[in-house]
């Protein structure tokens, strides 16, 4: 089974495509990978048309948006779909993060020739777990390049998409490649996956913040935290991860891989680095308008509270308690 489907997807004689930056190591697990990589796409796309279907009944909940756009189905699919992809990455990477993040250079830098689940070989740090963040690592990298992939086709069928969206997954999507399919640099790997941890709460935010002010401290609450995340794990943490590649280029990849494949997988590293402090300006500013419109809204209905009738009443028992006095 496993051969038939390697043979319809790539062909009888695809073994010479499999890349061999290990050495004389024998790189195994290729058609598995991919067949991963294939039901964690179906997983997600499943799971966002199941949503869809039942997104009158769980969207019959909150109340409407403001805006006409917030109430369309698929709109409010992904920002769930969103919310619950990044929770469960983020979940997996981070605790993997903490613990890669005091390892030695050749654990954050390692890479494995087995490729299915990036195993580490048996004499890999005996008695220690390292390889066991190193496979969490992989898991949670194959099902957020797969979700990145199904996002972009299904954002695109449903006119979701915009070019600094595309931008964004392009890059991300061609470093997810790059580094689980040759199941390398596991720490920048972490780096990259923890960055999800943002994601919830800015989806949750745009989700509410146009549905009421009973939804306004969680909308408040949520933006601050996004934010205090964005800059930790997307511009502090990344930056320097990114910048760490770019020192080491020459000893944190495998030995034997091509060139043109290091310098294009340190090239997307950036670019999805980069991309970060191009959202930024634009979410602050976003996030500024947003609690001005509330402080607006809110004087807007203190004045009409003071003008009208309860406003009238409060005048008027102030202006009994005037001649009361006088």
């Amino acid at each position: 089974m496993t051969g038939l489907l390697w043979n319809l997807l790539v062909g009888p004689d695809a073994q010479s495509l499999v890349p061999a930056p290990f050495g004389n190591a024998e790189v195994d697990g290729l058609p598995q990978l991919i067949m991963r990589f294939f039901a964690w796409t179906a997983v997600w796309v499943l799971l966002w048309y199941i949503l869809s279907c039942t997104q009158p009944l769980w969207g019959s909940v909150v109340a409407p948006s403001e805006k006409p756009h917030e109430n369309d189905r698929y709109w409010m699919v992904r920002n769930l779909i969103g919310v619950i992809h990044a929770f469960f990455v983020a979940a997996i990477a981070i605790p993997a993060l903490l613990a890669l993040s005091r390892a030695p250079d050749d654990v954050r830098f390692a890479a494995s020739s087995h490729l299915e689940t990036c195993a580490m070989d048996p004499d890999f740090y005996p008695g220690e777990n390292w390889g066991m963040h190193i496979e969490a690592v992989a898991l949670a990298g194959l099902a957020f390049t797969a979700f990145t992939t199904a996002d972009v086709v299904l954002s695109m069928l449903h006119g979701l998409a915009t070019v600094d969206y595309m931008v964004h997954h392009a890059a991300f999507i061609l470093a997810g490649l790059l580094l689980r399919g040759n199941c390398m640099l596991p720490w920048k790997g972490s780096v990259q996956l923890a960055m999800e941890a943002s994601t919830p709460f800015l989806n949750i935010m745009l989700f509410y913040q146009n549905r009421g002010a009973v939804y306004r401290l969680l909308v408040i609450l949520c933006g601050t935290v996004f934010v205090a995340s964005y800059v930790y794990f997307r511009l502090i943490q990344n930056t320097y991860a990114t910048a760490l590649l770019w020192l080491r280029g020459n000893t944190a990849f495998p030995s034997g891989m091509p060139r043109w494949e290091m310098w294009l997988a340190i090239v997307a590293c950036t670019a999805g680095a980069a991309v970060q402090f191009f959202w930024f300006p634009a979410i602050v500013r976003t996030l500024f308008k947003a609690t001005l419109s509330r402080i607006d809204k809110r004087e807007a209905y203190n004045e009409h509270f003071m003008t009208q009738g309860h406003g009238n009443q409060f005048t008027s028992l102030v202006n009994q308690r005037h001649h009361v006095v006088a």
